[in-house]
């Protein structure tokens, strides 16, 4: 056998009393209670909460409606309702049965130690995935058990309605119906007069015609331009059309000799008769004649430039095309006269545009600011109507107990005690005795330490054992 293990029974056995001792008061006891006690018995029902009611009937508008689940926040405070005092003061005041012992003379005082029994017996559990709540009450008797459950959620149908419904809700939205309503005509009435006073019925409708009309005065403007661009050349081509084109033209012209050419002539023939007396006077080479000569070459040279023939007499008439010409210069002028006048007109309309776009944009503030003003009144009057038609409609089928609230399961007496863990205890019992008496026997052996093996001996002093004597008594 392994020298561990014997060395562990060795122990065991040398402090069996103690073992003995100390597994008997602990096991025993937890063994006599767990098979002497009363068994408790849990009897269960499920509620299912909707999150939204299921109306009957619906209008052509009404789209389909499916069933919401409801928030955790909702199924808490369903679960919060299940442990009020109230609730189970009425509960308690419904129950046929008696859970508590001894039962009080006193109805009130009997109605509140039911209460009180019914708090600490119950157990309220949500299912935050589903829309559901287990209601659960534990009791020795298991036929009572199912009846405070059922009692508990029949009691609470009838109990629920009454936390949210409320019969004066109906009577305070129409009273707040017809305040809105009151309300709604003042500010309609404030609207329509400021429509009147500022002459906007429409204001995107107006706004837009009115940057319809800017758009097509800003096309004409640039139309406009355009033609004034053309009218200036125009009238430019026809200014230098008519520098080139005298005023008059000659219409008959007679023709006579050149008088000057016939004068200097003449006087070349006097120079000539007196320079052919100084040749028959002086030599060649004199001052006189040589001065005569200059004189006679320079009257020569005149009447080549003269021409040899001159206008005598001439009739003059207006260049027509001249006068053409002026007509048209005058139509330009006159048109682009015109053209500049209609382009003033467009750009002082472009600025009463401006103007009354500016205009109508900033009492369009105004204008937007009345309109949402009676349009959070209509929304709220609406509101108010749909809520008053909604506590009326909700309050009727209150009447009817047609409630969020709905019995899934109801309770019936369990088969069984509720977590019946009798071999689980009796295990775990012998388990804690054998583990305590094994846990002093150790303590015992370490406070009190004595040899009892060879390699005790040799672990201790580090030598090797030579013999043994088994057993030595002196007598």
């Amino acid at each position: 056998m392994n020298e561990s293990v014997r060395e562990f029974l060795h122990i065991l056995f040398k402090r069996k009393r103690f073992f003995v001792i100390a597994f008997a008061m602990i096991s025993l006891p937890i063994i006599a209670f767990a098979l002497l006690r009363t068994p408790d018995y849990l009897a269960r029902a499920k509620l299912l909460v909707i999150g939204n009611r299921s109306y009957l009937h619906l209008s052509p508008q009404d789209s389909k409606r499916t069933t919401q689940l409801p928030e955790a926040q909702v199924l808490n405070a369903e679960v919060e309702n299940l442990k009020n005092r109230s609730f189970l003061l009425a509960a308690a005041e419904r129950l046929q049965i008696d859970i508590v012992d001894p039962v009080p003379d006193d109805r009130d005082q009997r109605n509140r130690a039911t209460a009180r029994a019914m708090y600490n017996g119950l157990r309220i559990t949500p299912f935050p995935q589903s829309p559901m709540i287990e209601v659960a009450f534990k009791h020795t008797d298991k036929n009572k058990a199912a009846a405070v459950v059922n009692t508990l959620v029949d009691t609470y149908l009838e109990y629920h309605p009454s936390l949210y419904e409320s019969p004066d809700v109906a009577q305070f939205f129409e009273k707040r119906s017809d305040r809105l309503e009151q309300d709604l005509r003042k500010r309609e009435r404030r609207l329509d007069r400021y429509q009147r006073r500022t002459g906007i019925v429409a204001l995107q409708q107006q706004k837009d015609e009115t940057v319809r009309q800017m758009m097509a005065s800003e096309l004409v403007l640039k139309e406009t331009d355009a033609q004034i661009d053309q009218t200036d050349q125009l009238i430019a081509k026809l200014e230098e059309a008519m520098k080139d084109e005298p005023e008059k033209v000659a219409s008959d012209v007679d023709m006579i000799d050149n008088p000057v050419a016939r004068a200097l002539e003449e006087r070349i023939g006097i120079l000539t008769v007196e320079l052919s007396d100084l040749e028959q006077k002086y030599t060649d080479a004199d001052r006189r004649v040589q001065d005569k000569k200059a004189q006679i070459a320079e009257l020569r040279a005149k009447v080549k430039e003269q021409p040899p023939r001159i206008v005598g007499t001439e009739r003059f008439q207006l260049n027509q095309v001249r006068q053409n010409l002026a007509e048209e210069l005058l139509r330009a002028r006159a048109n682009r006269g015109a053209l500049e006048a209609k382009h003033n007109s467009i750009t002082q309309h472009l600025k009463d545009f401006n103007a009354r776009l500016a205009d109508m944009t900033q009492k369009g503030y105004k204008l937007q600011q009345l309109d949402d003003d009676v349009q959070q009144a209509r929304a709220a009057l609406q509101a108010s109507v749909q809520r008053s038609q909604e506590a009326r409609l909700s309050l009727d089928m209150s009447e009817d107990k047609l409630d969020t609230i709905r019995i899934v399961d109801r309770a019936d007496p369990p088969q069984k005690p509720d977590n019946d863990q009798t071999m689980l205890t009796i295990i775990i019992a012998l388990i804690a005795g054998a583990g305590v008496g094994i846990a002093g026997a150790f303590g015992l052996e370490f406070l009190y330490q004595t040899y009892h093996f060879s390699s005790d001996i040799e672990r201790e002093l580090e030598l090797p054992v030579l013999g043994l004597i088994t057993d030595y008594r002196i007598g």
